[in-house]
């Protein structure tokens, strides 16, 4: 007597591949840009606990611990060209920049970015300041300092908290200038320097922002997609991208 096997017809075959096909289109793209949001908001916690350390040890080198305006840094007075030069790269020191420049000219910092985090602006000049660097870890920072002083009306800060005193700003390009998306709120961040309760970095769109706190009509939700203050959503949201 003949045995009988039970084996999958070609038919079947071919139907169980095309519906594994139609689900890994369906939800492959999703992981990948979840892992990578992932990867977005872990490199962004990491540079944004350096920048606080760096400012804190800053303050407490120049022999004024809890003070970003002394004398010896960068955050005390306007300064010739050549001494700001000197003092910003005495600043990119604390970061153990492996590369240096004058200006966020594409080198060291990407001049060219989306406001919106999921790309939909137009690309155009996004910001940064005179000074730019890279560090080791391929994150790059652009940098602005100015005297610590209280801050310009318009960034709509709670001037009683930790912004009572403003002493510049940081943009933060966590995966360098020569990868993309370069979108803010995606890999690109803005980070205020603030002296109220003593050496402290912001990321826009935390609470004591004021009118820039992301729950605001302004920027980093579903009604306005600018992200320019994703950063403060993301530490308010207990560092996650849920956007």
């Amino acid at each position: 007597m003949l045995k009988r096997f039970e084996a999958f017809t070609l038919a079947e075959v071919l139907i169980t591949l095309g519906i594994i096909g139609v689900v890994s289109a369906m939800t492959i793209p999703t992981l990948v840009a979840n892992y990578q949001k992932t990867q977005y908001v872990t490199a962004l916690k990491k540079a944004y606990s350096e920048i606080n350390q760096a400012l804190v040890k800053m303050a407490s080198d120049a022999g004024c611990p809890g003070d970003l305006s002394c004398a010896s840094t960068i955050f005390n007075s306007n300064s010739s060209a050549d001494e700001l030069v000197s003092k910003l790269d005495n600043f990119a020191s604390y970061f153990n920049a492996v590369k240096k420049c004058q200006a966020a000219d594409g080198v060291c910092f990407s001049t060219q970015f989306s406001n919106y985090y999921d790309g939909s602006g137009v690309r155009g000049t996004g910001g940064g300041g005179p000074y730019s660097f890279i560090k080791a870890d391929g994150v790059s920072y652009s940098v602005t300092p100015i005297e610590c002083q209280p801050p310009p009306g318009y960034y709509g800060f709670d001037t009683t908290a930790e912004f009572k005193t403003y002493c510049g700003d940081m943009y933060i390009d966590v995966n360098g200038p020569n990868k993309g998306p370069n979108n803010f709120g995606m890999d690109v961040y803005h980070v205020w320097f603030t002296n109220g309760k003593g050496p402290v970095a912001v990321l826009q769109g935390a609470k004591s922002s004021g009118t820039q706190y992301w729950q605001t009509a302004n920027s980093c939700n579903s009604s306005n997609k600018n992200g320019w203050s994703c950063g403060g959503r993301i530490v308010e949201e207990g560092w996650e991208m849920n956007y």
